[in-house]
């Protein structure tokens, strides 16, 4: 590891130098030689982890984690679903995962056949992540849209 971009007077002469040169011309003990490296190698693994979230891409309320088997995924952000079509299997329920990416705004999904909504999950303001449970729904072809946003719609494709 070399420190680098050190501009100026007397911090000039280690620029771009190993961290055991630096070290070892400190005239530290090798034990604080290695306590030294562990911190300097620490505090450059914090910083090169900052604002990534937990593990996985995740943020801190859930967004970005990968998705469970049979859970279907949506995000909503600006006004818009991350996808503007889906399938889920016919008579079965299923799950959907709602990703709201808008950080003090409302949003939601619900589902309709034909002008009846037959579900509808809750509000909730972002950003968070809310996981729905949708009963099972006959085969055909259903819109789905937020009902905060009547505007933000997608197909919902049930079949077997």
């Amino acid at each position: 590891m070399r420190i680098a971009g050190l501009s100026g007077g007397a911090s000039s002469r280690w620029r771009s130098r190993p961290i055991a040169a630096i070290l070892t011309r400190m005239r530290l003990s090798p034990v604080r030689q290695l306590f030294a490296s562990l911190a300097i190698v620490g505090l450059g693994l914090s910083a090169a982890g900052c604002g990534s979230g937990p593990a996985g891409g995740a943020d801190a309320n859930g967004i970005g984690e990968p998705l469970p088997s049979g859970v279907l995924g949506l995000t909503a952000k600006d006004d818009a679903f991350s996808t503007d079509r889906f399938s889920a299997p016919a008579g079965t329920p299923f799950r959907i995962r709602l990703d709201n990416a808008d950080d003090g705004i409302g949003h939601s999904v619900a589902i309709m056949s034909g002008s009846t909504q037959v579900w509808a999950g809750e509000v909730f303001t972002g950003v968070a992540s809310r996981t729905y449970d949708v009963p099972a729904l006959a085969a055909g072809t259903y819109r789905f849209y937020c009902t905060v946003h009547p505007g933000m719609t997608g197909t919902l494709t049930v079949g077997p």
